[in-house]
């Protein structure tokens, strides 16, 4: 009975993985166009060099110096809405996986863990 408890608690967190990013992917590859915000960043991301984003940014934006040299360097395989939200997309595919297990630490029962990891989306 135990063993039957613990392949359904993997298979339920293999579903919800996978539900995550089918979820992410779908985002990704069909949204919306970019709001001014992420606009402005893509602009301060296009017109700096690396080091220019140790200064402040324009517009009142704040984003991590490495977040922004990791889209300066992904900009250069195109300047379009995939390229430019390709970081964003790979951290939260990350953060997915280290939200299952993460919690693990923290929590000891399978079935009290599913409830944050599918809280996620």
């Amino acid at each position: 009975m135990e063993r039957i408890k613990k392949n359904l608690y993997f298979i339920i967190l293999g579903l919800i993985f996978i539900l995550a990013f089918i979820l992410r992917f779908k985002t990704y590859l069909f949204a919306r166009l970019l709001w001014h915000d992420e606009t402005a960043l893509a602009m301060s991301v296009l017109t700096r060099n690396i080091f220019g984003f140790f200064q402040p940014l324009e517009a009142e934006q704040k984003a991590p110096v490495i977040f922004m040299m990791l889209n300066k360097i992904v900009s250069c395989f195109g300047v379009n809405e995939i390229c430019l939200k390709f970081i964003s997309f790979m951290s939260s595919l990350a953060s997915v996986v280290v939200f299952i297990f993460c919690p693990r630490e923290f929590l000891k029962v399978n079935l009290v863990l599913l409830l944050p990891i599918f809280c996620l989306r």
